[in-house]
């Protein structure tokens, strides 16, 4: 995988999948 071309997208993406993670990690743990 090529890090340089997917960063972007996961700090674009960082803010909703922490959200996602909040919201399954209580219900799961």
């Amino acid at each position: 995988m090529d890090s340089r071309k997917y960063a972007p997208a996961t700090q674009r993406n960082r803010e909703a999948i922490l959200q996602v993670l909040l919201e399954i990690l209580p219900a799961t743990g």
